[in-house]
């Protein structure tokens, strides 16, 4: 159970409702936000839990969740994620990240699908430093965490670790992701060209003492990474948000120690 604490913490599930999801189904996304919104109950943290995105559409079918805050003084609109003309540039033979070279047909997406997947997944950065914005205005200090629809009960203690972390109150802003076990040898995307492995999971994002301007430092360095993926184009010509994430990491040593935490804390 997360220790009781006075110090700010904001957790905030991210969905965006779409007419047709065929990675998983919609129901799938719908069973993983009534358990965070149990395991949040299970925990006492009804006052620091916010929906980002389809609230609406959320708390009429998982009423569990009806205990759920929207964000104060943001408004979402789906038709505006940003991002269009790069995730464009997604080839339309891109099948999902973990689908292996000729994949099996249950990892298949209808054609050019991954690009509407990808400006979803791309808005998770800034869907963060919004509700950041909106919340630490409230109390001008406290740790934010976004996650997504559907996270297991495991990858939601690993995060409350991070938010009750105490050296964490004391530290530069940071963001603080889970890494990924190491594969073998594969491909990736669907696609032979695809044989780099993504390093961090997007499951849960949270950044620790928050402030405007880390916010808009990850946002902007985010965007420029993602704009240089989309326009290079190189040997795999497949991205998502965690791949993005992984590029800003390893572009070079003074980015990635001013925007992620210390390898060692990511779990």
């Amino acid at each position: 159970m997360l220790r009781k604490r006075a110090y700010p913490i904001y957790i905030v599930t991210y969905y965006v409702h779409l007419w047709y999801n065929p990675k998983h189904g919609e129901q799938y996304y719908l069973d993983g936000i009534k358990n965070t919104c149990i395991y949040i109950q299970r925990n006492a943290l009804q006052k620091a839990f916010y929906i980002y995105g389809d609230r609406q559409f959320v708390i009429k079918h998982v009423p569990e969740c009806r205990f759920s805050k929207a964000l104060p003084h943001v408004r979402f609109q789906p038709w505006d994620l940003p991002h269009k003309e790069e995730c464009n540039s997604i080839k339309a033979t891109c099948q999902l990240k973990f689908a292996e070279y000729r994949a099996k047909d249950s990892w298949i997406l209808p054609k050019d699908y991954l690009k509407v997947l990808c400006r979803v997944w791309m808005f998770k950065i800034r869907a963060l430093v919004r509700a950041a914005d909106a919340l630490i205005t409230l109390s001008n200090e406290g740790h934010v965490a976004l996650i997504d629809a559907a996270i297991d009960d495991r990858s939601h203690d690993k995060l409350f670790r991070i938010l009750n972390a105490e050296h964490l109150k004391s530290e530069p802003p940071r963001l603080h992701a889970q890494k990924y076990h190491k594969q073998p040898a594969r491909t990736w995307f669907g696609r032979e060209d695809c044989t780099v492995q993504p390093s961090l999971n997007a499951k849960y994002l949270v950044i620790n003492n928050y402030t405007k301007r880390f916010g808009r430092k990850l946002d902007k360095l985010f965007r420029a990474e993602l704009i240089r993926l989309a326009s290079q184009q190189e040997s795999c010509p497949c991205f998502d948000e965690e791949i993005v994430l992984t590029r800003l990491l390893n572009v070079n040593k003074s980015v990635s120690d001013l925007i992620f935490h210390n390898p060692l804390y990511f779990m």
